[in-house]
């Protein structure tokens, strides 16, 4: 009975100088390292690149220079100018796109969407283009 006794009072005191010595170490952990997967890293470069193909696309194709659906996003365009007004109040300006080519004279979609939404067209990857026919206007080549 005495070794019983003398191990449950061993037993107490590892218990106590351990809660009064603050216990126990909590266990060291390596932190977890949580990687996101993107949808594609090609991304970057493709979508410009499929965006400057449709624009050279509505210029070849359209013979008296003024389509009836263009890009027209305010981040694809350079050398913007505001010359005018349209005769929606939109602002109207001569702009290259992408800082190449002709100077076209049109509106800005981002301008169109907040006056006439239903001429805005949402394409895929973002960008934003504008049924000119629906504002009564066309996009011409000013040079």
């Amino acid at each position: 009975m005495k070794s019983i006794v003398t191990a449950a009072a061993l037993s107490a005191a590892l218990v106590t100088s351990q809660a009064h010595a603050g216990g126990m170490a909590a266990p060291m952990m390596e932190p977890e390292i949580i990687v996101e997967e993107s949808a594609s890293s090609s991304g970057g470069f493709i979508v410009p690149l499929i965006l400057l193909g449709l624009v050279a696309l509505a210029i070849a194709n359209d013979d008296d220079d003024s389509p009836p659906v263009a890009v027209s996003d305010v981040r694809i365009k350079t050398d913007i100018v505001q010359v005018g007004t349209t005769n929606f109040e939109l602002p109207l300006y001569h702009f290259r796109y992408f800082g190449i080519g002709p100077v076209f004279e049109g509106v800005m979609a981002q301008d169109v969407q907040m006056i006439r939404p239903d001429a805005v067209i949402l394409l895929e990857g973002g960008m934003l283009s504008v049924d000119y026919a629906r504002l009564g206007l066309e996009m011409r080549r000013i040079d």
